[in-house]
Order: structure tokens, then sequence, then C-alpha cells
């Protein structure tokens, strides 16, 4: 809304891929243009969000706000350094959680991070999602509330059914809908 800077800070596969191009189809159909992709190069950077990666792309894109997609869970070196740099981090992942603190992204949006998962059904069922099934329904319902007609649903949902069969999530429930 205030045209702030922001990265969208993606894996390197097809789920971290198909998951980035959603937020880019969103902030196109909003009219925002003042976002960047960094996807860390594999073999130099390594996985997801490392201090090697995260410093890297902050001097070459200076953002205010990152969101993680498919990376990020486990990442609390890194967005702590990000955190004390006054950059907020959204992380939307699907990767398993490895500890109970409280996470140290301004929005962490992990179903297996979430206490409830073994009583609520819904979150069993999310837990079973890629990120890109995970990025639509976030991005999906963001369009809702603010408007955003020009939002392609169908084109995005393909491209989560996409991330979520290549990255062999089951097809089970909202996966195999």
């Amino acid at each position: 809304k205030e045209g702030e800077a922001i990265t969208i800070f993606g894996d390197y596969d097809c789920d971290g891929v198909t998951s980035v191009a959603q937020w880019i189809n969103l902030f196109r159909a909003a009219g925002h243009t003042n976002y960047r992709v960094y996807i860390p190069d594999r073999f130099i950077e390594d996985y997801g969000l490392t201090p090697a990666a995260v410093e890297k792309c902050l001097s070459s894109q200076k953002p205010r706000l990152i969101i993680a997609v498919d990376c990020g869970s486990t990442s609390i070196e890194a967005l702590e350094v990000l955190k004390s740099k006054g950059v907020d981090v959204i992380v939307i992942d699907h990767h398993q959680v490895h500890s109970d603190e409280l996470h140290p992204s301004f929005a962490h949006l992990n179903p297996k991070g979430d206490p409830r998962l073994s009583t609520s059904t819904a979150l069993q069922d999310a837990a079973l999602m890629s990120a890109a099934g995970l990025v639509f329904f976030v991005a999906d319902r963001l369009a809702e509330l603010a408007g955003i007609a020009k939002w392609d649903r169908v084109a995005n949902l393909l491209l989560a059914g996409l991330g979520t069969y290549v990255d062999v999530m089951p097809l089970l429930g909202t996966n195999r809908a």
C-alpha cells in the first residue's frame, strides 16, 4: 500500500519457483511494482535463508519486507539478523519445524508449526500441502480482501497444482482437489 520495497525470497525448486510466481502475479495484479525476486544459488549460498544469502539479498536489493516461500521455518539465525536490521519477514513454508520457540519472523505461516496440529483436521490437511499450495490460499485471500480484480485465480491455482505435484506431495484432501 505504501510502495515499500519487497523481496520475494524463494527456494530454487519447482515448489519455490511456483510460489514466487504467484506472488509476482499478485503484485502485478495489484499494480505494486517495487518488488524484486531473490533465489539463492544452491552451490554458493546453499538452501534457504542462510546468512550468506540474506547478506547478499540485503546488499543488492535493500528490501523493507521479505516474503520467504518454501524456506525459512528453521532459519532462526538469519531471521534474527534481518529483525535486528529492521527488515520484516513473512515466512510461508511447509517444511518441518524444529523448535517450539517463538519464531523470530513477523509472520510464520506453516501448519506444521502450529501447536493445534494434532487436534485440527484442517491443519492436518494443510500440513500435507506444498508451499505453492499454501501461497495460493494466502494470495487468493489477500486478493479478495484487497479487491484485486486482475488476480487470475485459475492461472495461480495451476501454479499451485504444479508446485504440489512436482514437490511430490500426497494427493489427498485439498491437494487432490
